[in-house]
């Protein structure tokens, strides 16, 4: 692949400014207005589709942390209740 070495320079009397081509102009991809993609919207989606999930998820967790607490104080901090 051939490059673009176009630097384009314009002097002034206390500076110059050296303006390289951007490679990336090539590779990018114009989409339309209606199609493109809104990260944000997907990500509230996704947790709004989680929430009724949260509940459970969080008595779960809780339950997981008691316990590891549990054998932690019985057992004292071994790799055994490290990892579970």
């Amino acid at each position: 692949m051939a490059k673009d070495n176009s630097v384009e320079i314009k002097k002034f009397a206390d500076h110059h400014v050296i303006t390289q081509p951007n490679p990336l102009r090539k590779v990018l991809r114009r989409v339309p207005e209606e199609d493109r993609d809104d990260p944000v919207a997907r990500a509230e989606k996704a947790l709004a589709d989680l929430s009724g999930e949260f509940k459970s998820w969080m008595a779960i967790e809780s339950e997981r942390l008691a316990a590891a607490h549990a054998a932690i104080l019985k057992d004292g901090f071994t790799s055994a209740t490290r990892d579970g």
